[in-house]
């Protein structure tokens, strides 16, 4: 209850603009952190605490190599693992989360193609991302909005918190 709380506390403080970050990747390192608490992940895919939770980021890094050092709390109990990937081959058996980058927009039907049916939560930042079945989809740069499909959550069997979806705002596509 408390982890809902703080959460809670931390999208609703976002949207009022309390918080202050250095730039948007720390913003956006901030909200995978929340997304990774505020999933319902099956004990299947991250049941042994002595796993690590793997956030993967497929293409090009735009944390440039930080993004471990933002994902430094624990979430269930599981220590964050950052991995790059450069397939999605490598990544569809490990990652718990998967950041797909710009840079692979043009792959993006066959990285859906390869995820079909894994309880992967995707993550990415383009209009295309966000047709082609994308989970959670990043506005436009210089902010943290971000834009909710919940019908592909569900296909992947993952349950996402009301709060992931209430704190959610209209994909400016979609205007």
């Amino acid at each position: 209850m408390r982890c809902l709380i703080t959460a809670a506390a931390f999208l609703v403080s976002q949207a009022t603009g309390q918080f202050v970050f250095r730039d948007e990747f720390e913003a956006r390192a901030a909200y995978l952190q929340e997304f990774a608490r505020l999933v319902e992940w099956p004990t299947n895919r991250l049941g042994d605490t002595n796993l690590p939770l793997v956030v993967g980021i497929l293409g090009s890094d735009p944390w440039k190599g930080r993004l471990a050092e933002y994902l430094n709390k624990p979430v269930h109990g599981h220590r964050v693992e950052v991995k790059p990937y450069r397939s999605v081959q490598d990544a569809k058996d490990e990652a718990h989360i998967l950041f797909i980058s710009s840079s692979e927009e043009r792959k993006l039907q066959q990285v859906f193609g390869h995820l079909r049916q894994k309880r992967i939560l995707t993550i990415g930042e383009t209009k295309r991302f966000a047709i082609l079945q994308g989970m959670i989809c990043f506005h436009t740069p210089g902010t943290p909005d971000y834009s909710v499909n919940t019908n592909a959550a569900a296909q992947a069997k993952l349950p996402l918190d009301p709060l992931i979806v209430q704190a959610a705002k209209p994909a400016p596509w979609d205007k």
